[in-house]
Protein backbone atom coordinates (compact mmCIF):
# COMPACT_ATOMS: atom_id res chain seq x y z
CA UNK A 1 0.00 0.00 0.00
CA UNK A 2 1.36 3.44 -0.86
CA UNK A 3 0.29 6.17 1.51
CA UNK A 4 1.32 9.58 2.82
CA UNK A 5 1.61 9.68 6.60
CA UNK A 6 0.58 13.34 6.80
CA UNK A 7 -0.17 16.17 4.40
CA UNK A 8 -1.16 19.80 4.91
CA UNK A 9 -3.24 20.78 1.87
CA UNK A 10 -2.58 24.49 2.51
CA UNK A 11 1.21 24.39 2.89
CA UNK A 12 2.59 21.25 1.21
CA UNK A 13 4.28 21.11 -2.19
CA UNK A 14 2.16 20.10 -5.17
CA UNK A 15 3.23 19.04 -8.67
CA UNK A 16 1.79 20.02 -12.06
CA UNK A 17 -1.00 17.61 -13.04
CA UNK A 18 -2.16 17.14 -16.62
CA UNK A 19 -5.83 16.27 -16.83
CA UNK A 20 -7.22 15.91 -20.34
CA UNK A 21 -10.76 16.67 -19.14
CA UNK A 22 -9.62 20.14 -18.01
CA UNK A 23 -8.41 21.16 -21.50
CA UNK A 24 -5.05 22.60 -20.52
CA UNK A 25 -6.12 24.41 -17.35
CA UNK A 26 -3.40 24.66 -14.72
CA UNK A 27 -3.92 21.98 -12.08
CA UNK A 28 -1.61 20.96 -9.25
CA UNK A 29 -1.86 17.60 -7.52
CA UNK A 30 -0.43 15.38 -4.85
CA UNK A 31 -1.11 11.66 -4.52
CA UNK A 32 -2.00 10.85 -0.91
CA UNK A 33 -2.82 7.16 -1.32
CA UNK A 34 -2.91 4.58 -4.09
CA UNK A 35 -3.59 0.90 -3.39
CA UNK A 36 -1.15 -1.61 -4.82
CA UNK A 37 -3.93 -3.24 -6.88
CA UNK A 38 -4.90 0.14 -8.38
CA UNK A 39 -8.51 0.06 -7.15
CA UNK A 40 -8.31 2.97 -4.66
CA UNK A 41 -6.82 6.44 -5.04
CA UNK A 42 -6.83 9.60 -2.93
CA UNK A 43 -5.40 12.76 -4.49
CA UNK A 44 -5.28 16.38 -3.36
CA UNK A 45 -5.69 18.93 -6.15
CA UNK A 46 -5.81 22.68 -6.44
CA UNK A 47 -6.82 24.94 -9.29
CA UNK A 48 -4.93 28.26 -9.09
CA UNK A 49 -6.72 29.77 -12.11
CA UNK A 50 -9.98 27.85 -11.77
CA UNK A 51 -11.38 25.40 -14.31
CA UNK A 52 -14.60 24.63 -16.20
CA UNK A 53 -15.50 21.19 -17.50
CA UNK A 54 -18.34 18.85 -18.43
CA UNK A 55 -18.28 15.38 -16.97
CA UNK A 56 -20.29 12.22 -16.57
CA UNK A 57 -20.03 9.97 -13.52
CA UNK A 58 -18.31 6.71 -14.40
CA UNK A 59 -20.00 3.33 -14.23
CA UNK A 60 -16.57 1.67 -13.79
CA UNK A 61 -15.56 3.48 -10.61
CA UNK A 62 -16.95 5.78 -7.95
CA UNK A 63 -15.74 9.24 -7.00
CA UNK A 64 -16.21 11.71 -4.17
CA UNK A 65 -14.67 15.15 -3.65
CA UNK A 66 -14.18 17.05 -0.40
CA UNK A 67 -13.82 20.79 -1.00
CA UNK A 68 -11.00 22.04 1.22
CA UNK A 69 -11.05 25.70 0.19
CA UNK A 70 -12.66 27.92 -2.37
CA UNK A 71 -15.96 28.03 -4.20
CA UNK A 72 -17.54 26.94 -7.44
CA UNK A 73 -20.71 25.40 -8.78
CA UNK A 74 -22.08 22.46 -10.67
CA UNK A 75 -25.11 22.33 -12.92
CA UNK A 76 -26.83 19.01 -13.41
CA UNK A 77 -28.35 17.81 -16.68
CA UNK A 78 -31.85 18.77 -15.48
CA UNK A 79 -30.70 22.39 -14.95
CA UNK A 80 -30.39 22.21 -11.18
CA UNK A 81 -27.50 24.43 -10.06
CA UNK A 82 -25.62 23.66 -6.85
CA UNK A 83 -23.09 25.99 -5.27
CA UNK A 84 -19.86 24.39 -4.05
CA UNK A 85 -17.88 25.73 -1.09
CA UNK A 86 -15.30 24.66 1.46
CA UNK A 87 -16.60 21.85 3.64
CA UNK A 88 -18.82 20.26 0.96
CA UNK A 89 -18.51 16.55 0.22
CA UNK A 90 -19.71 15.75 -3.30
CA UNK A 91 -20.52 12.21 -4.43
CA UNK A 92 -20.63 11.80 -8.21
CA UNK A 93 -23.18 9.11 -9.06
CA UNK A 94 -22.69 6.78 -12.06
CA UNK A 95 -24.10 8.36 -15.22
CA UNK A 96 -24.55 11.79 -13.60
CA UNK A 97 -24.04 14.50 -16.21
CA UNK A 98 -22.79 17.82 -14.89
CA UNK A 99 -21.09 21.08 -15.81
CA UNK A 100 -18.59 22.04 -13.14
CA UNK A 101 -16.94 25.39 -12.41
CA UNK A 102 -14.11 25.66 -9.91
CA UNK A 103 -13.32 29.28 -9.08
CA UNK A 104 -9.64 30.31 -8.89
CA UNK A 105 -8.00 28.96 -5.73
CA UNK A 106 -10.33 26.00 -5.18
CA UNK A 107 -8.66 22.97 -3.57
CA UNK A 108 -10.15 19.52 -3.05
CA UNK A 109 -9.32 16.00 -1.98
CA UNK A 110 -10.71 13.40 -4.37
CA UNK A 111 -11.44 9.77 -3.56
CA UNK A 112 -11.76 7.22 -6.38
CA UNK A 113 -12.55 3.53 -5.90
CA UNK A 114 -13.66 0.53 -7.94
CA UNK A 115 -14.91 -2.97 -7.21
CA UNK A 116 -11.85 -4.84 -8.44
CA UNK A 117 -10.91 -3.26 -11.76
CA UNK A 118 -7.86 -0.92 -11.69
CA UNK A 119 -8.67 2.77 -12.01
CA UNK A 120 -7.56 4.88 -14.96
CA UNK A 121 -4.20 6.51 -14.24
CA UNK A 122 -5.21 10.02 -13.15
CA UNK A 123 -1.75 10.65 -11.73
CA UNK A 124 0.60 10.43 -14.71
CA UNK A 125 3.80 12.28 -13.84
CA UNK A 126 3.08 12.68 -10.12
CA UNK A 127 5.39 11.32 -7.44
CA UNK A 128 3.86 8.48 -5.44
CA UNK A 129 4.15 8.59 -1.64
CA UNK A 130 6.73 6.36 -0.02
CA UNK A 131 5.67 2.87 1.00
CA UNK A 132 4.25 2.77 4.51
CA UNK A 133 5.25 0.02 6.94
Amino acid sequence: MKTADSFNVFEAAYEPLRVELFAGARVEGRVLYRSTDGTHLVIASRYPDGVRYRGVGSYEYREAFYIVQGTGSRTLADGTKQDIRAGDLILVMPGLEQRVVYDPGLANVAFFWSAGKPLPDFTVGLTLPALAD
